[in-house]
């Protein structure tokens, strides 16, 4: 998915593309200026939350880009706080550790 925020436009083209996986960047970086949206350059837990809620049941997820640059205010442990509050099950979102290897 590369380095964007959740917007209509993410929303329609995982519609569009039916993908399996998706891989997303969900450090919650913070960049200048913090007039975009609530700050952050790349999605944070509660925007990752919100997308998969919003994808389709059989899209599954992994979360990469936390815990490794200052500017990112998203860890995995807060990333899977909020996936556990939100329901949404390790198998749908995996949060892998640094080296892991994701067989998909």
């Amino acid at each position: 998915m590369g380095y964007c925020l959740y917007t209509p436009e993410i929303h329609a083209n995982i519609k569009k593309s039916r993908p399996d996986w998706v891989i997303i960047n969900s450090g919650g970086a913070i960049g200048l200026p913090l007039s975009i949206t609530d700050g952050t350059v790349i999605m944070n837990e509660k925007d990752v939350a919100k997308m998969i809620e919003e994808s389709p049941g059989y899209c599954c997820f992994i979360a990469v880009h936390m815990d490794a640059i200052d500017h990112c205010q998203t860890t995995r442990s807060i990333l899977r706080n909020e996936a556990d509050k939100e329901g949404i099950s390790p198998e749908r979102l995996i949060i892998p550790a640094d080296g892991e290897t994701v067989n998909l």
